[in-house]
C-alpha cells in the first residue's frame, strides 16, 4: 500500500508547547517522536480504500471458490448416491470416474457383471 503523508505541521506544534513552557529542544524532540508516530501507525483514507479494494477482491475470489467447491461436492454427492442405489439394487461394485473438462465434468460408470464389464453410461455431460 502507498500511504500519502499524514499533514502534521511540527513547526506549529514546536510553537505551541513554547508557550506553555516547553524547552526549545525538548519541544523539537516531542515533535519529531510525535510525528514518526503519526506517520507509521495511523492509516490515511488512501490506506483504508485500498484495504477496502483488496477486502472486496478476496471476497470475489473466496465466493468463486466455494462456487467451484459447491459444484464438485455436488457432482461427488450425485456419484455417491448412483453407485449407492447401483449396489443396493444389483449387489455389484460400480467404479465411478469424474473428470474436469472446462467447466464440464464427465462422469463414467461401469459396473461389474460377471467377469466382464459393462459400461452402464458412456458418459454424462454436466454444465455446471
Amino acid at each position: 500500500m502507498i500511504s500519502s503523508p499524514i499533514a502534521f505541521d511540527s513547526l506549529a506544534y514546536v510553537k505551541k508547547l513554547r508557550a506553555v513552557g516547553v524547552p526549545e529542544k525538548q519541544a523539537e524532540v516531542q515533535a519529531e517522536a510525535f510525528y514518526k508516530i503519526v506517520e507509521e501507525r495511523l492509516a490515511t483514507k488512501q490506506d483504508i480504500l485500498a484495504l477496502k479494494r483488496d477486502m472486496k477482491g478476496m471476497e470475489t475470489s473466496l465466493k468463486r471458490d466455494n462456487k467451484e467447491l459447491e459444484m464438485r461436492l455436488t457432482i461427488r454427492l450425485g456419484a455417491m448416491m448412483t453407485a449407492g442405489i447401483i449396489i443396493v439394487t444389483t449387489g455389484c461394485n460400480p467404479i465411478i470416474t469424474v473428470k474436469k473438462n472446462g467447466d464440464k465434468f464427465i462422469i463414467f460408470m461401469v459396473i461389474k457383471a460377471s467377469n466382464s464389464f459393462v459400461k452402464i453410461y458412456d458418459s454424462v455431460l454436466l454444465t455446471c
